[in-house]
């Protein structure tokens, strides 16, 4: 479907991805964060992250 930027309303989605993953604050953070941009508005989901410390991966499911 193509539309001018302007036209109508739309969502995105941005997956985002994590190195050093942590207990998942900053991808917590991000999937709270929404934008919007004229008429342009989105939001973010997490997609996954990469950490070396399994117990801290377990603690964020």
């Amino acid at each position: 479907m193509t539309t001018l930027l302007g036209q109508r309303d739309e969502t995105v989605v941005f997956r985002h991805g994590h190195m050093a993953y942590g207990i998942g604050g900053t991808a917590k953070g991000f999937n709270l964060a929404n934008f919007r941009v004229g008429n342009l508005r989105g939001r973010f989901e997490c997609a996954g992250g990469i950490d070396n410390d399994e117990a801290a991966i377990r603690i964020s499911r």
